[in-house]
């Protein structure tokens, strides 16, 4: 894949890419496996008599027990926050949580189906508008936050591991993934 590149101005900009096979392969898989597990989050809600009569979605109140999906769910209110201590504090990042995982998991999710729906399943030529590239630096950065929580990246970790560190194989498609975002990030920029 060559860098991004922006074609108009305007509301007819457009941003060009080629992926290729195995470039939109990967791409289409990883955001798969984070749909999925955003999917499994959201269908793990407690059944709530009030939200099926008004229609407000509720989530769950505590924080996932998994690092990739903690990492994309993160708190909505630090109980250890200024003012937020104490039981007082936990009870109102639970209710914060409660009430806006349902639209953070509906926005990521839509990121994920712009990416998907564009994303050329045998490689090609990756054409979007400017909502559609901020949905993919949406889902990229969410694909790259799961995948870095899971490989364990750190800001002192080196660009290449040793070849018997069982991530050596797949850091090389974070710094990719990197690469990416950067790029589309750079085009989008006035």
């Amino acid at each position: 894949m060559r860098a991004w590149k922006r074609h108009g101005r305007g509301e007819r900009a457009r941003y060009v890419a080629v992926l290729d096979p195995a470039e939109a392969s990967v791409l289409r898989g990883l955001v798969g496996q984070v749909d999925d597990m955003l999917s499994g989050r959201a269908d793990d809600v407690p059944q709530d008599e009030l939200a099926a009569l008004t229609g407000i979605r509720t989530g769950p109140s505590t924080a996932p027990d998994d690092p990739v999906l903690s990492r994309l769910l993160p708190e909505f209110h630090r109980p250890d926050a200024e003012g937020g201590a104490g039981a007082d504090g936990a009870a109102l990042s639970a209710a914060m949580r409660s009430v806006h995982e349902p639209e953070l998991i509906a926005a990521k999710r839509d990121a994920i189906a712009t990416v998907l729906a564009s994303c050329p399943g045998g490689g090609g030529r990756v054409e979007l508008t400017v909502p559609q590239a901020e949905a993919w630096l949406s889902a990229v950065n969410d694909v790259r936050l799961a995948l870095g929580t899971a490989l364990e990246v750190t800001e002192d970790m080196p660009d290449q591991l040793p070849p018997d560190d069982p991530r050596t194989d797949h850091l090389p498609v974070y710094h990719w993934l990197t690469w990416l975002q950067d790029s589309l990030l750079t085009v989008l920029l006035p």
